[in-house]
């Protein structure tokens, strides 16, 4: 089985665990106007001058254990595609300089996207945060399920003090729930 099979057939397994919606393609697009690393916005501006809509969810990423020779996991992060008039998704964003920063991509042009009804970034009136990511090992060692663990608890940090530094997403009680829910699904 190739390496980019066996992730897939691994994100398979964990989609049901981050949404309930389906896993799907959205075909790569990248518009002129869209900035890397911008997918909410890039989404908006793009439904707001073709129609359609903006649709949440998470792409995913291959990384290589760098303290773990061999040993790899999936990223899941919080993005955003078009969801065009003709009902189809369309991932807009232009892919990160870093090819670390890659998403998967299936069927030579499609972002491997994980539709989420509940994955719109968490906002107030003036800023919105991405939602912390998934951190997923891909096979069963313990040592790498250590390792994303701690990766894990980092993320989960890190936004957090996010959070705290934006103006009203603090006192959110979807931030709390959130972060009360993430934390305890940690190995």
């Amino acid at each position: 089985m190739s390496k980019l099979k066996e992730v897939v057939a691994r994100i398979q397994l964990i989609a049901p665990t981050i949404s309930g919606e389906p896993l799907a393609g959205a075909r790569y697009s990248p518009e002129a106007s869209a900035s890397p690393t911008q997918c909410f916005s890039n989404a908006q501006r793009k439904a707001k001058q073709s129609g359609g809509g903006v649709l949440y969810g998470w792409m995913f990423q291959y990384r290589e254990a760098t303290a773990l020779p061999g040993q790899g996991y999936v990223l899941a992060v919080n993005h955003a595609v078009w969801h065009a008039p003709d009902k189809k998704l369309i991932d807009v964003t232009p892919f990160h300089d870093n090819p670390h920063h890659h998403p998967i991509v299936v069927n030579a042009d499609a972002v491997l996207f994980l539709i989420g009804s509940t994955a719109t970034p968490l906002r107030n009136d003036h800023a919105g945060l991405a939602l912390p990511s998934w951190f997923f090992p891909l096979t069963e060692d313990e040592a790498i399920a250590a390792y994303v663990a701690d990766l894990t608890a980092k993320e989960l940090t890190e936004r957090e003090a996010q959070v705290t530094a934006i103006d009203g997403l603090k006192a959110s009680t979807r931030a709390t729930e959130l972060f009360r829910a993430r934390r305890g699904a940690i190995i």
